[in-house]
């Protein structure tokens, strides 16, 4: 799992990864949620985490998401990082923690973050 969790990383590795990973239990996704949200923040990759991410049982994605996202948004605040990870939780009906990116992102002194905010808030 950790040479997996290592490939998500690397560009050059990252597309095999992915692959690899539909082929594997929902366990192994689960466990490397925090590499797989920074491989979503690439455009090319979103579609493909999001359906990864989507396998997840419920509760499983209700467990890790949020909290890897809540991180994720720590390191990286900007506007197509919030975009992402709201499309995220909207795709996978993680209504609580999308409501809680749109309070932050509405906080924002960044315009764009706040857009996110606009486009999403159901709050």
């Amino acid at each position: 799992m950790r040479a997996l969790g290592e490939a998500l990383k690397t560009f050059e590795t990252r597309d095999e990864a992915l692959l690899l990973l539909e082929t594997l239990g929902t366990d192994i996704t689960e466990a490397l949620v925090p590499p797989l949200l920074r491989a979503a923040l690439r455009v090319r990759d979103t579609l493909l985490v999001r359906q990864l991410l989507g396998r997840l049982p419920n509760s499983a994605a209700e467990a890790a998401v949020p909290l890897a996202v809540r991180k994720l948004l720590d390191e990286a605040a900007e506007g197509d990082d919030y975009r992402r990870m709201a499309e995220l939780l909207d795709h996978l009906g993680l209504d609580a923690a999308l409501r809680d990116l749109c309070v932050r992102a509405r906080d924002s002194i960044d315009e764009e973050i706040r857009e996110v905010a606009e486009d999403f808030g159901r709050a």
